[in-house]
């Protein structure tokens, strides 16, 4: 499943509307790539590789809430670690090419939801606090 990029992944924070959009280009590769891969270890590589890149944008995005005293970082964190974990497990558990797919469509789909859901709300308090766009 190819992500399609949309305006509601843009939280008005420049630093994670660049990764969100790395993100999706992250995805969308791998997806290109793994009807190209017989090699079940290279696209297991590749989906560690956006979990590490997933990781280390939420530690970004949190750091960046809590700059903003953002209320519900705490909720956004537990979020996050949520579908870290989910994902980590999804990788763990995949035997063979059609559930490391599988794996990576659900991961897609959950980043999608987040980006929509959970930093949607983020994009509306700094919307409310004339914070959107300003960096």
């Amino acid at each position: 499943m190819l992500v399609e990029w949309s305006e509601s992944f843009v939280v008005g924070h420049s630093l994670i509307d660049r990764e969100h959009r790395d993100l999706v280009d992250l995805v969308n590769e791998t997806q290109r790539t793994m009807a190209d891969q017989s090699d079940t270890q290279a696209v297991s590589d590749s989906l560690l590789a956006i979990l590490v890149r997933t990781e280390e944008h939420f530690e970004h995005e949190e750091q960046i809430m809590r700059d903003f005293s953002y209320p519900f970082v705490h909720k956004h964190r537990t979020a996050h670690q949520e579908l870290v974990r989910l994902t980590t497990t999804m990788i763990r558990d995949a035997e063979g090419q059609e559930a490391l797919l599988r794996a990576l469509n659900l991961t897609a789909s959950a980043l999608a939801d987040h980006m929509r859901g959970y930093d949607g709300l983020f994009c509306t308090y700094l919307k409310d606090n004339g914070c959107f766009g300003v960096i």
